[in-house]
């Protein structure tokens, strides 16, 4: 019998155009990410009514289960794979090629959503040095195939009528649940693992029987069409990357299921099994592997933002190139014929592949990125930067405390900040100051020391706020550092705050200004330059000039004034300390011996704190003492 149906291929080009449009520019899409969330409804859909009628038929077989999900996923793959690792080789710096070929071992085994979950997150600017980012998705349904098969042929053992379906709604319903509660410890377990997005497989698997269930009249199927279709449009138009999971996959998986129980309609042939959305939907798993590396590569050839031409050529060239895989490497491989066509079974030569690819892999992660494909100096390893941040952030990924910072001086200095003030702690301590650093730490997520960045943060830097505020360190300050990397300026919120310090303790209160931060890291600049003795000119169109100058000038116009210094309040100019009074004179390697002075886009390195520290004890000696 033949199942074919050309919406669902229509549906897929709806998922997978949504996903391209999200990368390319996701001002345009803002939530087409969604997408992944169709793939996986339609996944359950299909995957679920195969074996179901398979089983029900008595035609099940586990080998030609997994020899068609192999034929289906693992030659595209594979060659995606080989692809990008020679992009890697020619292009990536040895960090980024380190990362790479780990997360390339990751993708082999399909595990690659655990390596993703672990690191970088799907939304992070630094996500756009991962080239198999988007692996992640595909380890997800690669372990769902895993599963699903043994627990649908379990299930239809106990030969009861209404035990797969009621089970399998039991199981989505409890994922669902999952998903709900960790997401507020861990939102990036519960986007990642497969246990939270169980529920969107099992919603395509329940349509496996709704769609036995028929409307008449079509009318009504009219109007489930253009509701799907609005849910998910409404979901791709309206989400942001921060919409948590599991919330902005509900809309699109109802959406998702609405059309595929819908098929039928007048309306969803129009716009779902027309010639142009099958074609598309029959291509969407090369597209979809082949778009991303595309995007990440050129980004880091290009280094500049994209203009709109590079990006609409990037997405066409996404559709060509996933045609040309689908046409020559997917059907080839997909149709059973072409065993006897002269391709080596799909059964021993993809282990092989695999065993293949996993070395190389291994042997790129094991070899730090092999560095010696650079100039010895040009790049920090990830072994020392990995130093470098150790000095910074626990395991935990907060700054590290007090412990960090005990002086042998009589003097005890309350340091309230975040990260940026273990920076500011380094400068003075490598340069002379002895004084006690008691450090209150408030996070990124908090600004003028406890307030949020963001509404949603609201909570956690209000408790943040009051546990520093009572804090018994208070009883024993000679002097209060505040210091982070100032988001944004909001002077009555920063005087609120002050009245707050001011109320705990009457010690001198010194408010240090933000330093330069970049848009890029310097081993990406120094990449990009290639030449390290005018690295520090070619580094200033990426600085945050701008923005810092601004907040700069406005902290110095509230603060660095007569009646804030008769309340014992002191600005500390470390933008104009570090980089002149114009803030053109920034340097992101050391002018004395070309060392870096960052070791990512806005944290020093020991050597950069230790310029910093210097300049300010010439120009600031007053909080050394």
């Amino acid at each position: 019998m033949n199942n074919y149906r050309a919406d669902i291929d229509g549906l897929r080009a709806v998922a997978v155009l949504a996903i391209l449009l999200f990368h390319v520019d996701h001002t345009v899409l803002p939530g087409g990410y969604v997408g992944v969330d169709v793939f996986f409804v339609i996944s359950g859909f299909l995957i679920t009514r195969n074996i179901v009628e398979a089983v029900a038929s008595g035609s099940f077989s586990f080998v030609d289960f997994y020899t068609r999900r192999a034929r289906r996923l693992f030659p595209a793959l594979f060659v995606t794979l080989l692809a990008t690792y020679a992009a890697a080789l020619w292009l990536f710096s040895p960090v980024d090629l380190e990362n790479y070929g780990a997360s390339l071992l990751y993708t082999v085994i399909s595990a690659s959503n655990f390596f993703f979950w672990s690191g970088t997150g799907y939304f992070e600017a630094a996500s756009e040095t991962m080239p198999l980012l988007h692996t992640w998705s595909l380890s997800v349904e690669e372990q769902f195939y895993l599963l699903w098969p043994a627990l649908l042929v379990g299930l239809a053992m106990l030969r009861r009528k209404y035990a797969v379906p009621l089970a399998l709604a039991l199981l989505g319903l409890g994922s669902l649940a999952v998903a709900a509660v960790v997401s507020f410890k861990s939102p990036a377990a519960t986007f990642y693992l497969l246990p939270s997005r169980v529920f969107e497989f099992a919603i395509g698997a329940a349509c496996v029987w709704l769609v036995r269930i028929r409307l008449k009249p079509s009318l009504p199927l009219e109007a489930l069409t253009a509701l799907g279709l609005a849910l998910i449009a409404w979901s791709a138009y309206t989400y942001t990357p921060q919409t948590p999971f599991p919330k902005f996959a509900v809309l699109p998986c109802l959406g998702t299921a609405l059309l595929i129980y819908a098929g039928e309609a007048h309306l969803a042939g129009v716009l779902l099994r027309n010639p142009v959305s099958v074609g598309i939907g029959r291509v969407s798993y090369s597209v979809y592997l082949v778009h991303w590396p595309l995007i990440v590569f050129y980004k880091y050839w290009k280094f500049t933002p994209l203009n709109q031409a590079e990006k609409g050529a990037l997405l066409a060239l996404s559709l060509v190139l996933g045609a040309l895989m689908w046409r020559f490497v997917e059907e080839p491989f997909r149709r059973p014929a072409s065993a006897r066509a002269g391709f080596p079974s799909i059964r021993f030569a993809g282990p092989a592949l695999a065993l293949v690819l996993s070395f190389v892999a291994a042997n790129t992660w094991g070899h730090k990125g092999f560095p010696a494909r650079f100039p010895h100096d040009f790049f920090m390893t990830s072994d020392e930067i990995a130093a470098e941040r150790s000095r910074y952030w626990a395991a935990s990924g907060v700054p590290k405390g007090p412990a960090s910072f005990v002086g042998s001086g009589p003097k005890t200095v309350v340091v309230m900040g975040n990260s940026h003030a273990v920076d500011l702690v380094y400068a003075l301590r490598q340069n002379g100051a002895t004084a006690h650093f008691a450090f209150l730490q408030t996070g990124y997520k908090c600004l003028n020391f406890g307030s949020p960045v963001v509404p949603a943060d609201r909570e956690y830097c209000s408790k943040m706020k009051a546990a520093n505020l009572s804090d018994a360190v208070w009883r024993k300050a000679d002097a209060v550092f505040l210091h982070d990397n100032w988001p944004r300026m909001d002077a009555a919120d920063l005087h609120q705050r002050l009245l707050e310090i001011r109320s705990v303790t009457k010690a001198d209160i010194y408010v240090f200004g933000p330093k330069m931060t970049y848009s890029k890291d310097p081993g990406e600049l120094a990449r990009a330059h290639m030449r390290k003795a005018t690295l520090n000119q070619f580094s200033q169109e990426f600085t945050h000039r701008k923005d810092r100058t601004a907040v700069n000038e406005a902290l110095k116009q509230m603060l660095d004034s007569e009646e804030m210094r008769r309340t014992n309040v002191f600005f500390v100019d470390v933008l104009g300390t570090q980089c002149g009074e114009d803030a053109s004179h920034c340097e992101i390697v050391s002018s004395r011996d070309s060392r870096f002075l960052y070791f990512d886009a806005g944290h020093f390195t020991a050597v950069g704190a230790a310029e910093l520290g210097e300049r300010l004890k010439a120009k600031h000696p007053e909080v050394f003492q």
